[in-house]
């Protein structure tokens, strides 16, 4: 019913930070000196920072590139009109106004199934939102499956779900259940804000964060219960939109990142500071 250490980029005086990461939450820290460990299970890393063209290269250290659908007509690069850095702008329109990731061109490669713990993390600007329906998220900054019959995954956007149009966070729980968290710090448009969701498989508890600060508020009402682990899906991840290209995002989104570990308070704290 419902409805991601090899180079080390140091952008002066943007205050970006980027790592390659690995599969492994216990791999190395990041730069000497520096005490980070924002490289440590790093999967993604979206910097979007491009001016024009479908590639969307990622930053991880994985080569794991997205592809931008439609980035002439329905998605516009925002080149110095980020937060840090470029931007990507999306429109809105169903199968125009997406990037997938990874991709070999425009289909979809392998990606790591990511059912443990997970940290979805993105700067985002929306130009307004959506009703989310009964289903989950209203607007989909990153997202890999939701309801409409794709099921499995995980999403971080908007959502009115509880109430005010806040941060929603969600991962599955079946093929038609997901455990759906809202924030509580309402969202408005045109303004940009770090949001981010994290998931503690060990734990079974799923936070979120908005600008860096902890936000975590109620579950929607037919939300599951957080399980252990999320189930897998064979749908690509997305960047603007979910799985069934429903909920599609309209504004832009900055730093998207993709981590296999719980991040720390700390951590996200570090990077809601561009």
């Amino acid at each position: 019913m419902r409805r991601l250490a090899i180079a080390i980029l140091v952008l002066g005086g943007c205050g970006r930070i980027g790592f390659g990461g690995g599969d492994d939450a216990g791999g190395d820290d990041g730069p000497v000196g520096d005490g980070s460990r924002l490289g440590v299970g790093l999967e993604f890393y979206y910097p979007l920072d491009q001016s024009a063209g479908h590639a969307v290269p990622d930053a991880s250290g994985h080569a794991r590139n997205g592809y931008a659908w439609d980035p002439t007509t329905h998605m516009q690069w925002l080149a110095g009109g980020g937060v840090v850095g470029g931007a990507l702008h999306f429109d809105g329109t169903a199968y125009e106004s997406f990037a997938l990731f990874p991709a070999a061109g425009s289909m979809c490669g392998s990606a790591p199934a990511l059912t443990g713990s997970l940290t979805l993390s993105a700067w985002a600007k929306f130009d307004s939102f959506g009703d989310w329906s009964g289903y989950s998220l209203g607007d989909f900054i990153i997202g890999r499956g939701e309801g409409g019959g794709t099921g499995g995954g995980w999403g971080l956007g908007a959502t009115n779900g509880c109430g005010a149009e806040t941060a929603g966070f969600e991962v599955s729980v079946d093929s038609g259940r997901y455990a759906i968290v809202c924030g509580t710090t309402a969202l408005s448009p045109g303004t940009w804000h770090h949001l981010a969701g994290v998931f503690d498989a060990a734990a079974q508890t799923m936070d979120v964060y908005v600008d860096g600060m902890l936000d975590t508020g109620p579950m929607t009402s037919d939300s599951a219960a957080i399980p252990s682990s999320s189930v897998p899906t064979g749908m690509c991840p997305y960047l603007g939109a979910g799985a069934n290209q429903q909920h599609l995002l309209v504004g832009s989104v900055d730093e998207a990142r993709v981590y296999s570990r719980p991040l720390t308070a700390a951590e996200l704290a570090q990077l809601a500071t561009p």
